[in-house]
């Protein structure tokens, strides 16, 4: 028999020797693989909110609900979606407000989503029908309009101030006050700033100055109390002032906090106004440090009043200098700012797990974040100090540890890492096989003649839950 006869034979009998039993699906404990944003704002005209929660597992899981903390049943206004656990809360009101979560429940283990935060947009107007409030200032002079916003629109709004034309009874056509070369300013907390007066920023006949809350999911303004200005001549008309502070973002905080505070991996905006005749100009440095890469200024802001900061780190953290000049002199604030972080994965969550009897599963939740993250573990959705004690598992620092595993402990791992600025929760499953062991192994044959077939025979077991194959090497 030739070389080429005798590898044909052999390849014949690879395709022949490939038996492959039928394959039963693996089973799996439930995994989530889809849901809805951490925080949902939804409008009264809104036909429906969506509350998304689609998970794999096998069997298929079944689906509960829970509404701030007690057990959700589906019906009337909230009506299960699909072929998964995904609910359309029907009408949405005030009622509909609240935390959410969702449960994947089979007979291997519990998977468990966010929680999900949904509340009703809210446009929280000023009180109606306010007294006109009668302001008095000197031409040159620095003034300021405060705007004493409602409290409670959601999302935050914006500010706008307008000079509004009385039409009638509580009725007026807005013409949005200009920043005129910056002489004119919004602070964070709304209120108008006039480095220095003019004659013509004096209100005469029907036009007020109104402060007006912007809400960017309303595409609306709420306008408060209007207010008239009265502004007269005085002994320095003529002159020139040096800048002084009238309000930095610091200003914006409360009393017992000392610095602006901002998340890792976030822009901020910091604002420094200053009085002054000229309009001073603002130039910005960082101490021990220079600006961080890529900040920017608003197009419209000649001066430099704000200056952003980009894609922020720990290391951004620290003091930044406004200085305010002009012609006359310059005046230097101070605004501190501290960095933090929500939790974060250092690599990536803890991944699902297939392993033999025998050995270990380790489930690592590394994270980071300022404050330090505090690490909690649950098991099919109890937390991990509430089950009964098993020397076989353990937490050591942000890993929980099962050992001498056996083909009972399919389960659901989840984390929950948090700090004061949010959490981080992600779950996996844990699917324990029993080890393949082979049964028949093929005996060696020798040959002293050409046989036409060779017949070798293997055999052997493994999960019943798995597909067994059997391959053939030479």
């Amino acid at each position: 028999m030739t070389m080429m006869t005798q590898l044909s034979l052999l390849i014949f009998l690879l395709l022949i020797l490939l038996p492959v039993f039928q394959a039963i699906r693996v089973r799996k404990p439930p995994s989530i693989f889809r849901q809805s944003n951490k925080e949902i704002i939804f409008r009264e005209d809104d036909p429906e909110i969506m509350l998304y929660c689609e998970a794999s597992g096998n069997p298929t899981p079944r689906y509960e609900w829970v509404k701030n903390g007690k057990r959700l049943h589906l019906g009337g206004d909230y009506e299960r979606v699909g072929n998964y656990g995904s609910v359309s809360l029907k009408r949405p009101r005030y009622d509909k407000e609240g935390f959410y979560q969702c449960k994947a429940i089979n007979k291997y283990g519990i998977a468990i989503s966010s929680i999900f935060y949904v509340i009703k947009a809210r446009n929280v107007a000023f009180p109606y029908k306010q007294q006109v409030l009668q302001m008095a200032t000197t031409i040159s002079e620095s003034f300021t309009l405060f705007c004493n916003p409602p409290y409670g629109s959601v999302p935050n709004p914006s500010y706008v101030w307008a000079l509004a034309l009385k039409v009638r009874d509580n009725v007026y056509s807005y013409q949005p006050v200009t920043s005129d070369g910056g002489r004119r300013t919004i602070d964070g907390q709304g209120n108008l700033h006039f480095a220095f007066v003019k004659k013509e920023d004096g209100t005469t006949g029907q036009h007020l100055y109104k402060c007006g809350v912007h809400n960017s999911l309303f595409h609306s303004n709420n306008y408060g109390r209007p207010t008239t200005l009265s502004v007269k001549s005085g002994e320095n008309i003529g002159m020139n002032h040096a800048p002084d502070k009238m309000w930095t973002s610091m200003n914006g905080l409360k009393p017992e906090v000392k610095a602006v505070s901002i998340l890792r991996g976030q822009s901020i905006t910091l604002q420094c106004i200053f009085s002054g005749k000229p309009v001073p100009n603002v130039t910005w440095e960082k101490v021990n440090g220079p600006l961080p890469p890529g900040h920017t200024y608003s197009q419209d802001d000649h001066q430099h009043q704000k200056i952003t900061l980009h894609n922020l780190n720990y290391e951004d953290s620290g003091d930044y200098i406004c200085t305010g000049h002009n012609s006359v002199g310059r005046s230097r604030q101070t605004i501190k700012l501290q960095v933090d972080a929500s939790p974060y994965w250092v690599s990536e969550p803890p991944k699902d797990q297939f392993l033999v009897e025998g050995k270990s599963a380790v489930f690592s939740c590394r994270s980071l974040g300022k404050p330090e993250p505090k690490v909690s573990f649950f098991v099919n959705g109890i937390k991990e100090s509430d089950l009964k004690p098993d020397q076989r598992r353990y937490i050591y620092g942000d890993s929980i540890t099962f050992s001498k595993l056996n083909s009972s402990d399919l389960q659901v791992v989840q984390c929950n890492v948090s700090n004061r600025h949010g959490y981080l929760f992600a779950d996996a499953f844990l699917n324990v096989i029993k080890k393949t062991v082979i049964t028949l192994a093929p005996e060696p044959v020798y040959l002293d003649k050409v046989l036409r077939t060779v017949k070798f025979v293997c055999d052997g077991f493994t999960d019943p839950s798995t597909e067994k194959m059997i391959h053939w090497f030479m």
